[in-house]
Formats: C-alpha cells, structure tokens, sequence
C-alpha cells in the first residue's frame, strides 16, 4: 500500500483543519476566517477558501456571515439518532456489494486499517483512532462508488463531532472487528 501521496495546498489545509476539528483542537463555535488563516500561513486567500468551502460541504464548518465561519455545534440528538439511522444503511448495503467482489488486497488492506485503530485506541490516539476506523469503512464503501462515498462521508464526520471532544470507543472497534471476522469467513468458505 503506497501512503505517499503529493496532496495540493488546499488538501493540505483541509486536512489540517480536519484533523483539528475531529481531535477537539478546534472547538465548536471557534470561529475561523480565510483571510486570518490566509495570514498565518502565508497563504493567499483562494486555497484557504476553497478548502473551508470543502469543509463546509462536509459539515465541520458552518458559514454564518459573509466574512465568518465557524467549528460546527455537534448535531443534536435527535438529528444524530437520524444520522446514525442513514450511516448504517448506507454501510450494510455497501458491504453487501463489497462481498459480492473483494480480494485478498482488500482484507490486508482493511487489516491494516483495523490495526491503526486498535492501536491508537490503546493508546488514547483519538485522531489516529478516527482516521483508522473512517479508512476502514470508506474501503468498503468506495467500492459500492462514489454516490455512496458521497453520502456516507458526511454523515459520518458530523457524527464524529463531539462537545469539543473527540469521538471514539471500543464499540466501534469490535464493530470492525465482526466485518473483518465475516469476511474473512466468507474468503475462506468460498477457497474451500
């Protein structure tokens, strides 16, 4: 699995601020402006707007004046029972396509995911915790296209914000676990 990847500024940046929102750094209701992030980076304006833009669309920021945006509030609970119903609908019917066409690549792969998680979760890595487990599903996800990646990411980014902490448990972890266990059930029920 080659990891090194030339990413733009702009992705940069998304990243970045991603990163922050997910791990607390950046807290609900921060507010955060292009021309001040412009300015502490030694940016212009046009990558940081674009990548806020890119945020706002995965609903981490809100824009709320014309010169303002802001950390996102974490969806209330009635919007997060909602969110939550969508994410897994969307993650049962994408895994249901992935069975019908992955390959020994793909459990390495999502192996490997599985690890960064368990690890970081040990470790109270609340950030590589989040990365490891989103990579995991996005695996599958990505398969079933990118009308699915498109609803999914989303969802399951809002629903990582927490009141200014991060969001992880073990739960999630043996969730991944039981996919990871099924589908290698499958793998070897369809070798033998």
């Amino acid at each position: 699995m080659n990891t090194h990847k030339i990413s733009s500024v702009q992705n940069q940046i998304e990243n970045v601020l991603r990163d922050q929102i997910l791990s607390g750094a950046l807290q609900p209701g921060n507010k955060i402006t292009a021309q001040e992030l412009a300015s502490q980076l030694g940016l212009s304006r046009t990558p940081v707007q674009t990548a806020l833009k890119a945020l706002i669309k995965e609903g981490l920021i809100e824009n709320r004046t014309v010169n303002a945006n802001y950390v996102a509030d974490a969806p209330s609970d009635s919007n997060k029972m909602l969110l939550n119903n969508i994410k897994k609908q969307v993650e049962d019917f994408c895994l249901q396509q992935f069975r019908l066409n992955y390959s020994a690549d793909d459990i390495k792969e999502l192996e490997a995911y599985h690890l960064e998680a368990k690890r970081a979760l040990s470790t109270h890595d609340s950030l590589s915790f989040i990365n490891g487990c989103m990579a995991f599903h996005k695996h599958y996800i990505d398969a079933a296209g990118q009308d699915m990646t498109n609803i999914w990411y989303p969802i399951a980014l809002r629903l990582r914000l927490g009141d200014g902490k991060p969001v992880y448990n073990e739960k999630e972890l043996l969730s991944i676990e039981d996919i990871l266990h099924d589908l290698k059930g499958q793998a070897e029920s369809q070798a033998s």
